[in-house]
């Protein structure tokens, strides 16, 4: 994955932040989740050349977590969400959002998707435009970087927002890492991911998973998912 490195005297670097904040090609707005804990802790949202990562264990709903993000963001901030899927097929996890948009249940869904249809018919507008599912069998983040120059080439589709279900099933980009030091690879995994963000100007959602036990042992009591954030 590579990235030119820049290295400017404060002098510059201040000239450089004031001439990309008036640049046309460049939007500092953040994208809210519009889910409110997360809002409130990031003040309004992250900007785009960010990346976070949720943290839970096996159950506790990551999947859905960034599904429901997804779909918030494609629906109620109007961006572009590139959803990269490598745990589920893309039938899966288009039931799942249907589930979500339509707040109907998963095992209707599942049975005869057609019965979402009517509801579905008041939500294309925003959906059909920024929402793509793409479907990918793990991978590093040259993987998801080949993906994003593709739809880009081909359709003109520029993500905002990426979201990919989820770390597990990813590799670092620099082989030789121990398969068993599983928070050695997610953070090389990370280094990776915010490198993608910042060479493509995307805010990058993703989850990681941490074991049952020392996930219970560390949770409070009004804490289900842990957020970490990185720039």
């Amino acid at each position: 994955l590579d990235k030119e490195d820049i290295t400017l005297n404060l002098k510059e670097a201040f000239n450089k932040l004031v001439e990309d904040r008036f640049s046309q090609a460049v939007d500092s707005t953040k994208i809210a989740t519009w889910i409110d804990f997360i809002d409130e802790w990031t003040d309004g949202g992250m900007r785009t050349k960010n990346l976070g990562i949720f943290v839970a264990a096996t159950g506790e709903g990551k999947s859905l977590f960034l599904i429901e993000l997804a779909y918030r963001i494609a629906k109620l901030e109007n961006k572009k969400v590139l959803f990269i899927t490598n745990e589920l097929s893309i039938n899966e996890q288009t039931e799942r959002f249907i589930a979500c948009v339509t707040n109907k249940h998963i095992k209707d869904i599942i049975e005869d998707p057609t019965i979402a249809t009517k509801e579905l018919e008041r939500h294309w507008g925003e959906l059909q435009q920024n929402l793509l599912i793409c479907e990918t069998s793990g991978g590093t983040a040259i993987n998801i970087e080949s993906i994003i120059a593709r739809e880009y080439n081909l359709t003109g589709f520029k993500p905002a927002c990426i979201i990919v279900d989820y770390m597990e099933r990813m590799q670092p980009v620099q082989s030789g890492h121990d398969p068993s030091a599983t928070w050695t690879k997610y953070g090389a995994i990370a280094k990776d991911l915010c490198v993608l963000a910042k060479k493509w100007d995307v805010l990058l959602w993703t989850a990681a998973q941490t074991n049952r036990s020392a996930f219970k042992s560390s949770k409070t009591e009004n804490e289900e998912v842990s957020l970490y954030l990185s720039s």
